[in-house]
């Protein structure tokens, strides 16, 4: 049978052990919310680079003189990679948060 301090001793485990889920929990919801907050401020670059695109594609129609037509293109070429890695770095936080969601 259990002395009383057997019992104490066990109780003090499983709290000791409750604890430490606890705190893994709040360390993996820490680790989401980061992850969640790098997420929204790519989105936010996405989307202004998307405008920077958009208003560089209506620049190019409007102009007729070709040397600044070709500056412009350069320019909206640059714009257009810009776009595709925040495109890939936003795709990959996605995954990552997926990922720590299913552990």
């Amino acid at each position: 049978m259990d002395t009383e301090e057997d019992l104490e001793r066990q109780l003090q485990e499983k709290l000791n052990e409750s604890d430490g889920q606890r705190d893994e929990s709040e360390g993996n919801n820490q680790i989401v919310l980061e992850y969640q907050v790098q997420i929204n401020n790519v989105k936010a670059k996405l989307q202004e680079t998307q405008e920077k695109k958009k208003h560089q594609e209506e620049l190019i129609m409007k102009v007729e003189n070709q040397a600044l037509k070709n500056r412009f293109q350069a320019l909206l070429n640059e714009i257009v990679s810009q776009e595709e890695r925040e495109m890939e770095q936003l795709a990959s936080l996605q995954e990552q948060l997926d990922s720590l969601i299913e552990k």
